[in-house]
C-alpha cells in the first residue's frame, strides 16, 4: 500500500486522482453499513417501540443523515472511479466524513442528554392521561 499521508495538501486537492480499490474499499464498506444501519435500526425500532414517540423521533434523527451520508458518499466513490475532475478530489471525502463524525458527536449529546429527559416526559403524559375523563360516543 502507498505511505501517502492526509496531510499533504497537494494530494488531498488533486483535481483528477487515479482510483485505486486499496484505498476505496474502506470506504465503500462504511458508506454500505450507513445505508444499511439507515434501513435497518428504523425497522427495529419501530417494531419493538410501537407507539412510544420517543423512539420514533430517534428513528428518523438516526436514520435520514446516515441515508444521505451513505449515498452522498457513495456518489463520491462513483465518481472517483469515473475520474470525474474535481468531483473525484479526496478532499470531499475528507469533508464528508468529518461531517460525519460531527453529527455523530452531535448524536451521541442528543441521546446522552436530551433522549432520556423525552422518555421520562413522554412517561409523565402518559400517567397523567391515564386519569384523564375519556370523551365517549
Amino acid at each position: 500500500m502507498r505511505n501517502v499521508f492526509f496531510t499533504n495538501l497537494g494530494y488531498l486537492v488533486d483535481k483528477q486522482p487515479a482510483f485505486f480499490w486499496q484505498e476505496a474499499l474502506p470506504f465503500l464498506i462504511l458508506f454500505v453499513l450507513m445505508l444499511l444501519t439507515a434501513i435497518i435500526v428504523p425497522l427495529i425500532l419501530r417494531r419493538r417501540f410501537k407507539g412510544v414517540v420517543p423512539y420514533q423521533r430517534l428513528s428518523s434523527r438516526l436514520s435520514s443523515p446516515l441515508f444521505l451520508f451513505g449515498w452522498i458518499g457513495l456518489g463520491l466513490l462513483f465518481f472517483r472511479w469515473q475520474s470525474l475532475p474535481y468531483l473525484s478530489a479526496r478532499i470531499l471525502l475528507v469533508i464528508l466524513i468529518c461531517a460525519f463524525l460531527t453529527w455523530l458527536i452531535n448524536f451521541f449529546i442528543y441521546l446522552m442528554k436530551s433522549f432520556p429527559q423525552e422518555v421520562s416526559a413522554w412517561q409523565e403524559t402518559l400517567r397523567r392521561q391515564r386519569y384523564l375523563k375519556r370523551v365517549r360516543k
